[in-house]
């Protein structure tokens, strides 16, 4: 389970391998990929959403989106994210080159 901890700028995985992941200024909507690869967080602090490796907790990429970034949402097509944020929208194609 992967859960946003806005206080401290992380995503707290709970599990049997508990940990903190670095997440950016003020996380606070996390989705996960279809696959459990890739997690996006939307942080309304910095108007980002990164990109994470959950295998790794390596940051892939920073997705500029504007300020407050609110909330995330994965459509059926299985290469996009779509970041919602105060009075628009912006989608990204994966950030790995495959996939998702």
């Amino acid at each position: 389970m992967h859960v946003t901890a806005s206080g401290d700028d992380k995503v707290a995985v709970v599990g049997p391998r508990e940990r903190q992941i670095d997440a950016g200024p003020g996380p606070n909507a996390i989705r996960l990929t279809p696959d459990g690869r890739h997690a996006y967080v939307a942080n309304t602090g910095a108007g980002t959403v990164r990109v994470l490796d959950i295998r790794t907790d390596d940051v892939l990429k920073t997705i500029q989106v504007g300020v407050d970034a609110l909330a995330l949402a994965m459509p059926n097509t299985p290469d996009v994210m779509r970041a919602a944020r105060a009075g628009s929208e912006r989608h990204d194609p994966d950030p790995t080159g495959s996939h998702l």
